[in-house]
C-alpha cells in the first residue's frame, strides 16, 4: 500500500491497525421502572430459583446503565418519581402500593423521548404510545391490555418479555411464546 514509507514503524502495521472506526451513539433512554407492590413476588429467572421481580429489574436498570444508554430514571406505582441516576439510588428502588401503567404511558407520549417500561404488567392498559417501549419482567403477561392497544404495540414491535434467559414475543392473548 505504500504507507510504510512514511514511518520505518509501519512495516510491520496491517491496514485494519490504522483504520478509524466511527462510531455514533444515536441518543439515551428513559427508563420507567414498576414499583407497584406485584414486584415484591418472585418469579422463575433463568431456570435457576426466585428473585424478586423488582430485583430483576433493578439488575436490568443497572445492566442499561453501565451499557450508557440511560437517561432519567423514573419509579412509579400510582404516582411518577424521579431517581437519581446512579448505582445507590437504583439499588435502593423500594416497592408497594398499586400499579396505574397509563399515566405512565401517558406521560411518555407527552414528552419529547422515547422510554422503556419495566414492569410486570400487573394492571390493564388502556393507552398506546409511539415513544412507550414495554419490557415485561420475569413472567409477565400483558393479559390485562385491552385487544386493540395490544395489537399496537405488538406490530409495531414495542412489546416484549424478557427472563433473563430468552427474549420473548407474545401471543393474542398477551402472554410470553416461548422460543
Amino acid at each position: 500500500m505504500g504507507y510504510e514509507f512514511f514511518h520505518p514503524k509501519f512495516k510491520n502495521v496491517m491496514l485494519e491497525d490504522i483504520q478509524v472506526k466511527d462510531s455514533k451513539k444515536i441518543g439515551k433512554i428513559d427508563i420507567y421502572i414498576d414499583c407497584s407492590g406485584s414486584m415484591n413476588s418472585s418469579a422463575n429467572i433463568k431456570g435457576d430459583g426466585h428473585i424478586s421481580r423488582m430485583s430483576f429489574a433493578k439488575s436490568l436498570l443497572y445492566k442499561l446503565k453501565k451499557m450508557d444508554v440511560v437517561n432519567n430514571i423514573f419509579k412509579f406505582n400510582t404516582t411518577i418519581k424521579p431517581v437519581k441516576n446512579d448505582i445507590n439510588s437504583i439499588l435502593n428502588i423500594g416497592s408497594g402500593g398499586g400499579t396505574d401503567l397509563d399515566i405512565v404511558i401517558t406521560t411518555i407520549e407527552r414528552g419529547d423521548k422515547p422510554a422503556i417500561v419495566l414492569t410486570d404488567a400487573d394492571d390493564y392498559i388502556r393507552e398506546y404510545s409511539t415513544k412507550a417501549f414495554l419490557l415485561g419482567v420475569a413472567d409477565a403477561r400483558f393479559d390485562r391490555m385491552d385487544k386493540p392497544v395490544l395489537e399496537r404495540y405488538y406490530e409495531n414491535k414495542q412489546i416484549i418479555v424478557f427472563n433473563g434467559e430468552y427474549v420473548m414475543n407474545l401471543d393474542a392473548s398477551g402472554r410470553p411464546i416461548m422460543p
